[in-house]
């Protein structure tokens, strides 16, 4: 989940040792998703989850934003 979250800032790594293609140390990596062990993935992927529900017509719920609702055709759905 967390690897489809788009970054908003610039983050940079380096490539790891095992790889035989980047060995040397000149190289570095622009990301442009975030992925796990980022410290800003959770965030980033909470903000994608929420913009997504927003988008398909839920609803916040609550002062934190932490439960969204959708009502359709006499039926509720809760997602906390």
């Amino acid at each position: 989940a967390f690897l489809n979250a788009k970054i908003d800032s610039e983050v940079y790594v380096a490539p790891t040792d095992g790889d035989p293609d980047y060995s040397s140390k000149d190289f570095v990596f622009k990301l442009n998703r975030a992925f796990y062990g980022l410290l800003q993935s959770p965030m980033l992927w909470a903000k994608t989850l929420h913009e997504f529900l927003i988008n398909i017509w839920f609803k916040v719920v609550g002062y934190e934003g932490a439960t969204c609702q959708l009502e359709k055709d006499g039926m509720r759905l809760i997602l906390v």
